[in-house]
């Protein structure tokens, strides 16, 4: 079986509708295995905002004492982007640390790690996953009201140089689905 029968294998089996191209997943995969320092990883789906409800309590019930969360957003204009950090959601207007955090986009595929010893996420009960100081948040009911992004000059991420750019130039997005995944290291001998 061929490289990307074997990926689009491990897409079908979580049940994402975000993910949709091999290059994407193996984009999320080499960087957790690199965090993980392992072999293989699982992907276990723990939320889907159309499914599980899109606010800000519903997100906190399923997430809040998990560790190792990868978000998935899909927008409505496409753009399909997200972040990861082993912390977990739990707290009430808290900041986290976690220097093994990053955001991503896949258009262009692209990785921005967080810079060292720089605030994580932020918890919140009223909102949804926060990224950041104020790189990227997603609102209460995000179905309805969406999320923001920041500007370049106010991101604690590397590489993240151009205003918007998780958003493909948005600072407000509107939201068609998020999913939340818990990373779990599996058979690593």
């Amino acid at each position: 079986m061929n490289e990307d029968k074997i990926i689009d294998e491990k897409i079908r089996k979580m049940g994402t509708k975000i993910i949709g191209r091999p290059k994407e997943y193996l984009l999320l995969e080499k960087k957790l295995k690199e965090i993980y320092d392992c072999k293989n990883i699982l992907l276990k789906e723990i939320y889907q905002g159309t499914r599980d409800g899109d606010g800000a309590e519903s997100f906190h019930d399923k997430c809040d004492d998990l560790s190792g969360s990868l978000i998935l957003i899909k927008s409505n204009d496409e753009i399909i982007f997200g972040g990861f950090t082993k912390q977990k959601w739990g707290g009430n207007c808290i900041f986290k640390f976690d220097n093994d955090c990053f955001l991503f986009s896949f258009y262009p595929l692209k990785i921005f790690d967080i810079k060292k010893n720089k605030k994580a996420i932020f918890c919140n009960k009223n909102y949804g996953p926060c990224f950041g100081s104020v790189t990227l948040g997603i609102n209460d009911h995000f179905l309805v009201n969406g999320g923001w992004c920041c500007s370049s000059f106010l991101s604690n991420f590397n590489e993240y140089n151009i205003d918007y750019e998780l958003t493909n130039g948005e600072n407000e997005f509107k939201i068609e689905e998020l999913e939340i995944y818990q990373v779990l290291v599996v058979n690593n001998k």
